[in-house]
């Protein structure tokens, strides 16, 4: 049975290793690759130990997003501060590709609108 409306929602396409953070829509997404801890036993103990390590690599790379947007204009340290407060609170997994080593390769999003509650900036996010 479909839904009112789910033919016009588009499946995410989810990328195969890291990505740029980039504006999708209404969040700023990155994606990063995760690697399994190769010293657990069980497939599961990787595969879940990928996912962490994956997603701090993605919340890694908005932070690292969110430096060089503020680096282009001039915003006190409080400001900086609450716009990785943002991203440290705010990001979620909205997507995961697991693949057959145990790794896995997750897309970590923020709301736009939260960051531009603590700064405007015109391009960046």
């Amino acid at each position: 049975m479909l839904l009112a409306g789910s033919a016009l929602a588009q499946p995410r396409v989810v990328p195969w290793t890291d990505t740029a953070p980039a504006v999708s829509g209404t969040e700023v997404e990155a994606a990063a690759l995760g690697t399994p801890d190769l010293r657990t036993v069980t497939f599961r103990a990787r595969r879940a130990s990928a996912r962490r390590t994956g997603e701090a690599r993605a919340i890694e790379r908005l932070h690292q997003h969110v430096d060089e947007t503020l680096t282009r204009v001039l915003v006190s340290p409080a400001v900086a501060e609450a716009a990785h407060d943002v991203v440290q609170n705010e990001a979620r997994v909205v997507a995961v590709r697991a693949l057959v080593d145990g790794s896995a390769v997750l897309v970590v999003a923020v709301p736009r609108a939260s960051l531009q509650a603590v700064v405007e900036v015109e391009q960046g996010w």
